[in-house]
């Protein structure tokens, strides 16, 4: 490859056959024309919207973002549904569990005070005088 930008005007001249004043002659350009085309850029074919919207997930990092976003928000709904569900279930739980007992505790005493009372009959306890 050559650095035209380092040769002189008269190696330039030389090197592509011309003449500085007159140009190149209508036979010269005419056969150059034929044997190198024209002076044209080759334009690309334009590409569509749909093209380039699905041309910016090729990118890695904008992939990992996307599933990170995913990942995000699956997390949030699985953690959402379970403090849903332990409050519906587990915190309910513990709750019907003392229900349960309290009500052993208060028939346990039902009890015991039958079968220390008179009878049937209530009756009441001076606790400051048992004490």
């Amino acid at each position: 490859m050559e650095k035209w930008h380092n040769k002189n005007i008269e190696q330039v001249e030389k090197a592509l056959e011309t003449q500085l004043l007159t140009g190149l002659s209508k036979t010269v350009a005419s056969s150059r024309l034929q044997e190198f085309g024209t002076n044209e850029l080759i334009g690309k074919k334009k590409r569509t919207l749909v093209v380039m919207f699905f041309d910016q997930f090729k990118n890695v990092l904008v992939l990992i973002l996307i599933a990170a976003a995913l990942i995000s928000g699956g997390v949030e709904r699985v953690f959402g549904r379970f403090c849903y569900l332990r409050y519906r279930y587990f915190e309910r739980c513990p709750g019907s569990y003392t229900r349960t007992e309290s009500g052993k505790i208060v028939r346990s005493l039902e009890t015991s005070c039958r079968a220390c009372g008179a009878g049937g009959k209530r009756r009441q306890v001076d606790y400051a005088s048992d004490a």
